[in-house]
């Protein structure tokens, strides 16, 4: 049974009481790429609503041990990016769990170290996603033509933050 048929949030605490670190990482993981899969509409249907609304929780609430596993960090940033906060600081400061993260949410890059808010790569993408994410740009990049003239065309509204 996947966590696409379970609608209690019993069954959720349950899986997350996992008795060894491999259960709970494969409960996480599990309903990770669920969420990840899932198009932001459907997320209101009644069988995912409990599944989206409770998963940063859960996760957040997660062993230091898994939210250090690179796997499972993965796949919980391809399905709410702002889990970054929960993820400590090798993983803000790592491009390909950015990128990742900024695909699920643009204002991940918001929770970036400075040196990838720097990096042209990763808020290129943000701005693409949502021109608004370019406050979070550093002043360098908040110059950068293209990247200024991206992120405007996604939101006019981005233009304040261009320096």
């Amino acid at each position: 049974q996947t966590f696409a048929c379970k609608s209690s949030r019993e069954e959720m605490a349950r899986a997350y009481r996992a008795k060894s670190f491999e259960e709970e990482k494969n409960a996480v993981i599990e309903q990770a790429q669920f969420l990840a899969q899932v198009d932001w509409g459907e997320r209101q249907n009644s069988k995912t609503l409990a599944i989206h609304r409770d998963f940063p929780g859960e996760f957040r609430g997660a062993s230091s041990e898994l939210r250090k596993d690179r796997e499972a960090v993965l796949a919980a940033l391809a399905a709410d990016g702002l889990l970054l906060d929960s993820c400590g600081e090798a993983f803000r400061g790592n491009l390909e769990a950015m990128l990742v993260a900024i695909r699920s949410c643009p204002w991940a890059i918001g929770l970036a170290t400075d040196g990838l808010r720097a990096s042209r790569e990763a808020v290129f993408q943000a701005v693409q996603g949502d021109g608004l994410v370019l406050q979070f740009a550093s002043p360098e990049l908040r110059q950068d033509r293209e990247l200024v003239l991206a992120a405007v065309s996604q939101d006019g509204s981005a233009l304040q933050f261009a320096d």
